[in-house]
């Protein structure tokens, strides 16, 4: 289901953008990755990507604005990945505690291999999804992963499930000025209810 509805997700913020949003964000996304990026992409992380992923990668690799977040391109997810990986190896991670108590929804550490940043802002934090959440965590959960705080839970339960609320939002007439949208910023964008 999410494979089928994701690409028209896409498509249609892309296209919401390009008629409401500033002008820095009105420019086409990347264009689709290649089943070669995305092959690479799955070879550097070391396993096959979410189907959520590879389906919005195939769309659009990297480049399209949520909130203000942009998507990474599979070079760019590969690369943060990588990034995380050896600052786990060597130790580095191991000195910084989150600041966030997550209730056993994520797993203890600030990070760790199983998250896959899949949006970044100006700043490096990144939105990432979750392949190996806590005991009450899901599997493909959203997280944001905050340089200065470590891993928080975003509350959406897959990446499937942030575009749409994503849309949602950009769809309700709220956000239709280049000012509403700037002002929202990608909580609002993205804000899922909790129950």
């Amino acid at each position: 289901m999410c494979e089928t509805e994701i690409p028209q997700l896409v498509t249609d913020i892309i296209a919401w953008l390009a008629e409401h949003g500033p002008d820095y964000v009105q420019r086409p996304p990347n264009p689709g990755a290649t089943e070669a990026e995305l092959g690479a992409l799955e070879t550097s992380l070391g396993h096959l990507l979410p189907s959520a992923l590879a389906a919005m990668l195939r769309v659009v690799n990297g480049d399209l604005y949520i909130g203000e977040y942009v998507t990474l391109s599979t070079q760019a997810i590969a690369r943060t990945w990588d990034i995380g990986r050896q600052l786990v190896a060597d130790g580095t991670y191991a000195r910084f505690e989150p600041h966030y108590e997550s209730g056993g929804v994520l797993k203890p550490g600030w990070w760790h291999p199983g998250l896959i940043p899949v949006l970044e802002d100006s700043c490096g934090n990144q939105l990432c999804i979750d392949l190996d959440p806590g005991p009450k965590g899901v599997v493909g959960q959203m997280v944001w992963w905050e340089i200065h705080e470590g891993p928080i839970p975003h509350g959406a339960d897959s990446l499937h499930t942030l575009l749409r609320i994503h849309w949602e939002h950009l769809s309700s007439g709220k956000y239709d000025t280049p000012e509403a949208w700037e002002n929202a910023g990608c909580w609002d964008l993205t804000r899922v209810k909790r129950t």
